[in-house]
């Protein structure tokens, strides 16, 4: 059934198990981490959600390599080889925004260790896409303090890299939404390497789709009764089947495009019934409702 499936997911997640319902699971910069807080803000916010081509995810279109240069893949290494199992996304020189369920349930909490991000990534099976992909060790893991696995609430999670990296027109951090605006009816853009259809296999290549952002009241009316989390104020959804997030996506952003034409992360992707379901919106982390959570962490050099 639709729920035991989710149950089934909540218990392996998608890095080990096939189920339809999901979350949707060495360039050293100089300078020292207190030089980073001051000098780097300012450049952050200057080169943030420019990408250069102006512009798996089920139903979605293959990226142009480079088209999304804030993406990061995330690989669990301590397994002898490395394995994509999340998405994630530059937010400034040192820091990856991701869901907390990638990186703390009870059957999988993985070390910093264990962890290695690649950014400037396209296709994650080839050492030839033509860019210059980055492959960096993660320093330390922050989940959000109220983050809670049985309820899927406050699910985000931060990487600290083990060092910072300099940004160029292939790589750069998306922008952060400073406002209140809830995005509601906005077109928003999500990228990642995960499946492409419901139970098949993930993409060795980076993919988009572009879904819609729908009110929340009308996302809980279409779950009402059908899972046991609640569509909270800190959480968004959207969709446009059969267009989708899916398993491997987690952790991945939802973007949005304004009129200077920069990208703003406004989600991160967290949870749903299936992928592509016509009945059900993909659920994603309301960025702006954490804003101060993550300035705590990227602030901070502890």
């Amino acid at each position: 059934t639709m729920l035991l499936r989710l149950l089934c997911f909540l218990v392996l997640m998608s890095l080990f198990s096939s189920c339809s319902a999901i979350p949707r699971l060495d360039r050293p910069r100089e300078g020292s981490a207190d030089e980073e807080v001051v000098q780097t803000k300012g450049d952050v916010e200057e080169l943030c959600g420019i990408a250069p081509n102006g512009a798996k995810i089920v139903g979605g279109n293959e990226a142009v390599p480079g088209e999304f240069p804030w993406m990061a893949g995330i690989f669990l290494t301590n397994r002898g080889y490395p394995r994509l199992f999340c998405g994630g996304s530059l937010i400034d020189h040192q820091h990856i925004l991701t869901a907390a369920h990638c990186v703390n349930q009870t059957y999988h909490r993985p070390q910093p260790a264990d962890l290695v991000v690649r950014l400037n990534e396209f296709d994650i099976s080839s050492k030839d896409d033509g860019l210059d992909t980055l492959h960096v060790n993660v320093e330390k893991i922050f989940v959000h303090p109220l983050w809670n696995e049985k309820e899927f609430k406050d699910d985000l999670a931060i990487l600290r890299l083990e060092q910072e990296v300099d940004f160029d027109p292939n790589l750069v951090p998306v922008c952060l939404p400073r406002g209140d605006e809830t995005f509601t009816s906005k077109s928003a853009t999500v990228s990642g390497w995960g499946v492409t259809k419901e139970g098949g296999r993930a993409s060795s290549t980076l993919r988009k789709a572009s879904v819609q952002i729908e009110a929340n009241e009308d996302c809980l009316l279409k779950y009402d009764g059908s899972v046991p989390f609640q569509i909270l104020e800190s959480n968004l959804c959207a969709s446009n089947p059969p267009r989708d997030a899916c398993q491997n996506d987690s952790g991945g952003p939802l973007v949005v495009q304004g009129d200077d034409e920069r990208w703003t992360q406004v989600g991160i992707v967290s949870w749903g019934i299936g992928c592509g379901d016509r009945r059900f919106p993909g659920v994603y982390a309301r960025i702006s409702s954490y804003i101060d959570w993550i300035d705590s962490i990227t602030q901070t050099t502890n």
